[in-house]
């Protein structure tokens, strides 16, 4: 795994590039797997947002203990221009016991990527031991080119993705600066982000 961070602005940020771990069954405890089939989706009360609330959205049985867990609840988007880029505004919340309301801890977190590099990556599932994925390993893979892009070169994907990244979190920024009463509707704020 590959990272570059950015800690200069409010807001910091890194570029991962990883692959889930796809876990064999046959590492699956019996335990795991109880716990995994007692999951089950809970919808929220009429008019509750969990992904701006932390409301618990989900249930588990009740005679597993569990210490702490953690809820992701996020919000996607389709980039405006170039469809294939998704936006994504993600809330994780850590609760303890069976409680409804998150516990202490309320992080907030924002990602950017391109919907292809799943059908990308996805691809290497299938390989066997010592085969070579048939994806060109050249960022022009992982970055096409766009259009708005002024410096044309070397790279020039790239540096539409950090253009976006850098809009993007300069727009973040700005938001944590805003009370209550000055935070736009979030829809507005998407148009601003892509527009």
């Amino acid at each position: 795994m590959r990272q570059l961070m950015l800690l200069c602005s409010g807001s910091s940020w890194k570029l991962q590039v990883k692959s889930e771990n796809v876990v064999d069954d046959s590492r699956i405890t019996p335990h795991m797997a109880d716990f995994a089939s007692s999951v089950a989706f809970k919808p929220p009360p009429s008019g509750i947002r969990p992904e701006i609330t932390g409301y618990k959205v989900f249930t588990f049985g009740p005679n597993l203990r569990l210490q702490s867990f953690e809820q992701k609840t996020a919000v996607r988007y389709c980039h405006k221009k170039h469809g294939n880029w998704i936006f994504e505004i993600a809330r994780y919340d850590t609760f303890t016991g069976n409680i409804v309301t998150a516990s202490g801890k309320t992080q907030w977190g924002a990602s950017y990527w391109n919907a292809e590099w799943d059908n990308t990556l996805g691809a290497n599932l299938s390989l066997g031991i010592g085969q070579v994925a048939k994806w060109n390993p050249w960022l022009s893979t992982f970055f096409p080119e766009n259009s708005h892009t002024p410096n044309k070169g070397r790279h020039t994907g790239f540096q539409d993705f950090m253009q976006d990244v850098k809009y993007i979190t300069g727009m973040l920024d700005e938001m944590k600066g805003m009370t209550n009463d000055q935070v736009v509707d979030e829809g507005d704020l998407i148009d601003a982000i892509f527009s």
